[in-house]
């Protein structure tokens, strides 16, 4: 049984902040249950993570760099900052966002390497980088020289079918 149902035998971990109450027997027959939101979540022990030592860190940057492209906020980004390094209010003033939302956004773009912040003062200047871009490059190449060789094929067999059905 794991450290953390002998400290709290009545309940049930829900997530690493929350706990429910296994249903509770009333004398009426009516089962009870109720939710607890604990505020002291710290002293819970708290599953260890299972680090996978396997996983490649260019991979991990390949997801960051699609995961940063697949917002269209951020592609439109990048559009405009492919054009020529600017600040954030120049870079936010297309979309109907705050300061902060635009700033969360140019935080995934700078996890993925794809930006890069200037700041001088209180100007801050964006610039785009697209050398993290170049691992998704190679990614989809690979994969396009699977697909067209898969489609050749098709096109190949269609084509065999339409002459043995013309004979």
């Amino acid at each position: 049984m794991p450290a953390r149902a002998l400290q709290f035998p009545e309940c049930e971990i829900l997530d690493n902040r929350r706990l429910r109450y296994r249903p509770i027997s009333s004398g009426d027959g009516i089962k009870h249950a109720e939710r607890l939101y604990l505020t002291k979540w710290l002293t819970i022990i708290l599953f260890r993570r299972i680090l996978n030592h396997m996983v490649n860190n260019q991979n991990e940057q390949l997801d960051a760099v699609f995961h940063a492209l697949a917002d269209p906020t951020r592609r439109a980004m990048i559009a405009r900052l492919a054009q020529a390094p600017c600040g954030i209010t120049e870079l936010a003033a297309p979309f109907e966002m705050t300061l902060a939302a635009i700033s969360k956004h140019i935080k995934v773009l700078e996890g993925a390497g794809l930006v890069v912040r200037n700041i001088q003062g209180r100007n801050h200047t964006c610039q785009l980088d697209t050398r993290p871009m170049l691992g998704g490059i190679e990614w989809l190449r690979h994969y396009e020289q699977f697909w067209n060789q898969r489609l050749d094929a098709l096109a190949a067999a269609l084509l065999e079918d339409d002459k043995a059905n013309s004979n």
